[in-house]
């Protein structure tokens, strides 16, 4: 039905076509991650060396104060830290020219499988560290909690999860053991069909409503 003068109408036996707008974006379907450093936040930088500022403790003495009274202070800790870019390269040793020139695949297989050495390599930093290059590394910084196996599998995720949010964190991603995924979701439940429901979102890879990625670079366990 179309607007004419106000009016809304359409005579009897025709039929209006209308061009429908194309969005001009390229809009992509939710992917599973197949790293978990799809899941950090990263900020580029056009300077190879820069310094930011880190917050490193903050105590709450917030409290009702009376007009006139004094308020009292909280503590907060800023720091200022030096950051820097660090390269990550390898070759590879030597591929016979004759090959590559009589097998074209053979040049993105060897380009693939470098980048995917690069990418492993990157993951066990970030997660690691590497002390003689001066990259700490998430599992050894400051704060970092711990929690003990607890009945299952899921449960000690949950709990790990509380932990956070009683400090004021939201929980952003969760990361497993290839081995550890498999467990949770094979898991059987008391009738012996496979327990997926409950905390376990299968098609998205996630549990407790958190997305999960898995790498070798944790242990099992």
């Amino acid at each position: 039905v179309t607007g004419h003068r106000g009016k809304s109408f359409l005579a009897p036996g025709t039929t209006e076509l209308f061009a429908l707008p194309v969005e001009s974006g390229i809009v992509e379907q939710s992917r599973i991650p197949t790293s978990f450093l799809e899941l950090l936040p990263v900020m580029q930088h056009d300077v190879p060396v820069w310094q930011y500022l880190e917050q490193t403790s903050f105590t709450n003495n917030a409290a009702i104060v009376a007009p006139g009274d004094e308020k009292p202070e909280s503590g907060m800790v800023i720091a200022k830290r030096d950051g820097k870019l660090s390269v990550i390269a390898h070759v590879t040793a030597p591929v016979d020219k004759y090959m590559l020139e009589d097998y074209d695949p053979l040049a993105s297989f060897v380009s693939g499988q470098m980048l995917y050495g690069l990418s492993r390599k990157l993951e066990a930093y970030v997660l690691n560290g590497a002390v003689t290059d001066g990259i700490t590394g998430i599992m050894n910084r400051a704060g970092v909690q711990l929690q003990a196996f607890h009945a299952d599998k899921v449960t000690p995720l949950r709990l790990a999860m509380t932990q956070l949010e009683v400090l004021g964190y939201e929980v952003g991603a969760i990361l497993l053991n290839p081995l550890d995924w498999a467990a949770i979701e094979t898991a059987r439940a008391a009738s012996g069909s496979f327990d997926l429901g409950g905390p376990i979102d299968r098609a998205q890879r996630k549990v407790w409503g958190v997305q999960v990625a898995t790498s070798t670079g944790v242990p099992a366990g």
